[in-house]
């Protein structure tokens, strides 16, 4: 069957790509994205055709970023709902990772989507009972919205190992950043996080009150006695 030159406009295919070997589908989707995207910034989501990625559905997955360094799962592949054991859409894509490793998340999302820049992520699942050694890479590539401002991330994950008892969590382990030159792109800011208030962007903590011990009355006989017996 002959393709029309439209049809061709409206899905690009990748069969001219050389795959790696190791994460095919990373490369699938990376280079379905730097097609569509030309010379411009990135790409808009409304491009975006599944068709295209065909390949790689399993391992895509589609992030609103919700506010400065947050972002949640719009749309996401089977793959990511058997790392997980569930349906992430609606997750936050922090929940994927160890806690030590959710600022860095956090911080590449701001650096792919304000400089921008495509991040390549290595991952190594943690490890105990029923959770044996399990890495992978991850994918995380900006998409504009229709005011032009970038708003979104078409991602991918791919996982080498058994999956075990889920959920799986993961640390970051290695991060490149392939920085786009754009001219005249006019994005958001890049805002710099501080180590003052890690978790303080996700709402994940509260300020802690000062403690004062309250003095005790005297003769207040004790609410708990130690009792020991031979």
């Amino acid at each position: 069957m002959t393709q029309t030159s439209d049809q061709t406009a409206q899905v690009i295919r990748l069969m001219d790509h050389a795959l790696p070997r190791r994460y095919p589908a990373i490369a699938i989707v990376d280079a379905y994205w730097e097609a569509l995207r030309g010379t411009r910034a990135m790409p808009e989501r409304h491009e975006i055709d599944p068709r295209g990625l065909d390949r790689a559905l399993p391992n895509a997955f589609i992030l609103d970023r919700v506010a400065p360094g947050v972002a949640r799962f719009r749309l996401a592949g089977m793959h990511l709902a058997d790392v997980m054991g569930m349906d992430v859409r609606g997750m936050p894509i922090t929940a994927l990772m160890c806690p030590e490793a959710r600022m860095a998340i956090a911080d590449l999302i701001e650096e792919a989507v304000c400089r921008p820049a495509v991040a390549t992520l290595a991952l190594t699942g943690e490890t105990g009972f029923g959770r044996p050694a399990l890495v992978g890479r991850m994918l995380l590539a900006p998409m504009s919205s229709e005011d032009g401002a970038g708003s979104r991330l078409l991602g991918a994950v791919e996982m080498h190992g058994e999956i075990g008892r889920t959920p799986r969590r993961f640390s970051v382990s290695e991060v490149a950043l392939r920085q786009i030159e754009a001219p005249g792109w006019a994005g958001p800011a890049l805002r710099t996080r501080t180590p003052a208030a890690p978790m303080a962007a996700h709402g994940m903590a509260e300020a802690q009150a000062a403690y004062t011990e309250t003095p005790r009355v005297t003769g207040e006989r004790p609410k708990l006695r130690l009792i020991k017996s031979v």
